[in-house]
């Protein structure tokens, strides 16, 4: 049997469907992975109520967090690599190459791009 949980619409599992077979098995183990990704401009500056997009390398949209007031989104995904982005007027910007941020383990990644008189930037942990 392989027990569930749902977080912010991301599955977790403890494992392989059968892989709690013992007889007398009651409990087992759920690892929840999320990463933190901070969208901010150039001066610091958070970038509040965005949207932030977490995709697989193959272009599979899995989660899509919103940022808080201090510009961050917590991305609650499964084991995987990961790319970041959002859309600000239009203009995508990243968090990095396909796949960069590869969880569990994944602690930085950032993206830099000036437009106008401000650089956005998105960095994950």
């Amino acid at each position: 049997m392989c027990h569930l949980a749902k977080v912010d619409g991301t599955t977790f599992d403890s494992g392989e469907s059968g892989s709690c077979v013992i007889p007398g098995c009651t409990s087992a183990s759920i690892s929840i992975t999320d990463v933190l990704v901070t969208v901010t401009y150039s001066d610091g500056s958070p970038v509040t109520n965005q949207r932030v997009t977490a995709i697989t390398p193959d272009g599979t949209e899995v989660d899509w967090p919103t940022t808080d007031d201090q510009g961050q989104a917590d991305a609650f995904v499964n084991a995987c690599g990961y790319k970041f982005f959002v859309v600000l007027d239009g203009v995508e910007y990243d968090s990095g190459d396909d796949g960069s941020c590869v969880v569990p383990g994944c602690r930085t990644a950032s993206y830099a791009e000036t437009r106008l008189t401000k650089t956005e930037r998105i960095t994950s942990r």
